[in-house]
């Protein structure tokens, strides 16, 4: 099937960040260029890879028009790439795609499908199976209950109902309108943004799920880590042996909480669906995820008291403010979680009296 767009756009832009993907980027391009809606163009985005990545994207270029190569002159992480990777995209509506995973031939046409039958839909998105680094399916699969749906008419509900059945890419690597994607806040750079992407998406716009499994969802070895996607160390230009090299991983579901507070708050809704969700996403998380933030908090009291002749010394250069910055706003975070907590407030006192 092929759905002509009103003008010489394609109707369909896929948008795809990548870096590294050689051993399945192939499979995964074909499983695009075969599919029955044909009226689309890929965008892929190669951050600075140094395998054969870029010599399989060219190769596809050159055959197939509808394939275009940006390429980044640096890494510039994972996150950065995916919110860059969004931009030149024409079309009305937007899929985003891994560099990994695979889609069945009527992938577009099925989602596609769902989006123009409901104008208040803005995302629509597969079920989906998964399947070994060889391509055979594996046995598990996930709930039904978290292949959700929601309607846009009430955005504490929708948003609720994402936070706690979001469990599985799926929904993320879905058909977007290209309408409701210029309204959400970037991809953050921090543990279950993607969740928090999809959550901010119910607010404004119906979610659906096409009862197919049309997605394969690869497992593999090499898939990204958290340390990996998360870190900003290249950014601040912190040292690998440094105390704060990939900081950022260090308390991951204390900045998940945040991430989902800072979205409502800057969400563009009412002030009492903004207060309710915030107050739903911390009972919500912290009751699911007690033990960890428990951990987390004692990680960072841990990392002050082993460097602190380190942090409280009485100079001040780029380095030395960078890490006590970087201190205090994880410390700043949990504070919001455990806002009477003696011994955070009594640290975030002394360093921000260095600063």
């Amino acid at each position: 099937m092929t759905l002509l767009s009103t003008d010489t756009r394609p109707l369909v832009s896929v948008c795809m960040a990548i870096c590294n993907e050689e051993k399945y980027l192939t499979d995964t391009l074909k499983s695009i260029q075969a599919q029955t809606h044909e009226n689309f163009e890929v965008l892929i985005f190669d951050n600075n890879s140094t395998d054969q990545t870029v010599s399989i994207c060219r190769d596809f270029c050159q055959a197939d028009g509808r394939f275009k190569l940006y390429q980044n002159t640096f890494n510039v992480g994972q996150v950065y790439n995916f919110n860059r990777c969004l931009a030149p995209a024409s079309a009305d509506f937007i899929a985003i795609r891994s560099g990994n995973d695979l889609i069945e031939p009527r992938y577009l046409e099925k989602t596609l499908s769902l989006l123009l039958d409901d104008p208040a839909m803005g995302l629509a998105y597969t079920r989906s199976l998964k399947i070994d680094p060889d391509g055979a399916l594996l046995d598990n699969d996930y709930p039904d209950d978290s292949y959700f749906e929601t309607t846009c008419s009430d955005p504490v509900a929708a948003g609720t109902e994402v936070m706690r059945c979001f469990i599985h890419p799926a929904p993320y690597f879905g058909l977007y309108r290209k309408g409701l994607l210029d309204r959400l806040q970037p991809l953050r750079h921090i543990f279950g943004s993607d969740k928090i992407f999809i959550c901010e998406a119910s607010l404004y716009s119906s979610i659906g799920c096409v009862a197919e499994s049309l997605s394969h969802e690869r497992r593999h070895q090499r898939q990204a880590s958290l340390r990996g996607i998360f870190s900003k160390d290249a950014v601040y230009q912190i040292p690998q042996k440094s105390i704060f090299a990939r900081f950022e991983t260090t308390a991951p579901f204390t900045d998940m909480i945040w991430g989902f507070t800072d979205m409502f708050s800057r969400a563009a809704i009412g002030n009492r669906e903004k207060s309710q969700l915030c107050h739903n996403a911390h009972s919500m998380f912290f009751d699911h995820y007690q033990r960890q933030l428990a951990s987390e908090k004692q990680r960072v009291l841990d990392i002050f008291e082993n460097n602190r002749d380190h942090l409280l010394r009485d100079e001040t250069h780029r380095i030395l403010n960078l890490n006590r910055h970087h201190l205090l706003h994880r410390v700043t975070r949990m504070l919001f979680i455990y806002p009477s907590d003696a011994d955070l407030k009594a640290l975030a006192h002394k360093l921000a009296a260095l600063l």
